[in-house]
């Protein structure tokens, strides 16, 4: 099973909430206790007391970073932040959209919030990114110091179902060996939530994204079901490993544009908060509050 990947973005800027304020009908109710009622006008003083400097500071962030997105024609529309999501999705969460929304809601976000956050974080990012450069010499550097990165890792491309006991996932492997479809008993009998709906897939992984139990069965093996259940703190696992790819050093050459881009990112990630930190001192800023 793969490690389940966190939350992680580049926003240095913006708590995790952002609260949206309706319009409130002063009598309305919304609890009692004991009887006695808590009206929709006490709930918006107390939030505005106990929050309100947080949510307007948020709500001044989005507004500063937007109108400076929009000075210099950076246009990061919604379908750019789903885009980002998705792509979330598929990287850190084995593609499984409800698995992201479980893990997101374990955070404490919403998906609002998280968008919000999304798209602050790609306005900064292309406001920096339009004024960073490289040369051939960094770039050569980067690759040398970091070429690690750039080669070729020893993964396998693995699929697995998940069950609680070792008598069902006999069950399971049994199953596989008289022909039954893997993909159709991972959905049925699977715990694991990234993957199940999946088929099981997990794509390539490395040893290191992998439980102990799991990656020394996984690396060990041929291409082909693997016959004995594997047991980890997870559960018991039916393994099978679909590909094998091998370790390979590369030459700068190959990956000359992959190594460009990563050092760009760096520079830009670094300096994500002076840029937000220069805009925000720089904006005429007037809290009523």
């Amino acid at each position: 099973m793969k490690k389940a990947a966190l939350i992680a973005l580049a926003v240095l800027l913006v708590a995790a909430g952002v609260f949206a304020v309706y319009r409130l009908q002063d009598n309305e109710v919304v609890a009692t206790v004991n009887g006695e009622k808590i009206t929709k006008e006490q709930f918006y003083e107390a939030l505005v007391e106990n929050s309100g400097e947080m949510v307007l500071e948020q709500l001044v962030t989005l507004m500063v970073v937007s109108q400076e997105a929009q000075k210099q024609g950076i246009n990061i529309t919604e379908a750019d932040v789903e885009a980002r999501i998705e792509q979330m999705i598929q990287e850190d969460y084995y593609g499984s959209k409800d698995y992201f929304e479980q893990v997101l809601q374990q955070s404490g976000w919403t998906e609002d919030a998280l968008k919000k956050n999304l798209l602050i974080d790609m306005m900064l990012t292309e406001m920096v990114r339009k004024k960073t450069e490289v040369t051939n010499e960094e770039v050569a550097e980067y690759f040398a110091e970091n070429r690690a990165d750039f080669d070729i890792p020893h993964e396998v491309n693995v699929r697995h179902i998940l069950v609680d006991t070792e008598e069902t996932a006999r069950e399971v492997l049994e199953e596989l060996e008289q022909g039954g479809n893997f993909a159709a008993l991972a959905k049925e009998y699977s715990r694991d939530p990234g993957s199940a709906e999946k088929g099981g897939e997990l794509g390539f992984v490395g040893k290191d994204e992998l439980v102990t139990e799991f990656a020394e069965a996984a690396f060990a093996a041929p291409v082909g079901l693997i016959k004995e259940p594997v047991q980890s703190l997870y559960g018991y696992h039916i393994i099978e490993v679909l590909e094998i790819q091998e370790y390979r050093e590369v030459k700068f050459a190959e990956v000359e544009s992959d190594v460009r881009e990563a050092l760009i990112n760096e520079k830009v990630q670094a300096k994500l908060y002076e840029e937000f930190s220069t805009l925000r001192q720089n904006a005429d800023v007037e809290t009523m509050l």
